[in-house]
């Protein structure tokens, strides 16, 4: 599959995935906000979430989006990992 086996692919593997774990933490960021000006809106957003499909399945797309992209960093930095810790070694 090219998206795995070319380097392109993979930066739009992780370039996607990174850009769905930013609108996640932002997301959730702005809840906590919420919370601190209006238990009212956090409890009713809360409940919002709990209770539809689309937030079960946002919450399955998002653990395969993690999964996938520390597969992908994984394979990006082991290959590399002696060769920075041979520079490390040196510099010191």
């Amino acid at each position: 599959m090219w998206l795995t086996n070319s380097s392109i692919g993979r930066k739009v593997i992780m370039s996607v995935s990174g850009i769905a774990l930013i609108l996640f933490l932002t997301f959730h960021g702005c809840m906590n906000v919420v919370a601190l000006f209006s238990a009212e809106c956090y409890n009713w957003i809360c409940e919002m979430l709990g209770a539809n499909w689309y937030a079960v399945v946002a919450t399955i797309g998002l653990a395969a989006l993690v999964a996938l992209h520390g597969h992908q960093l994984r394979l990006h930095l082991l290959p590399e990992a002696p060769h920075i810790l041979r520079r490390v070694a040196d510099a010191v």
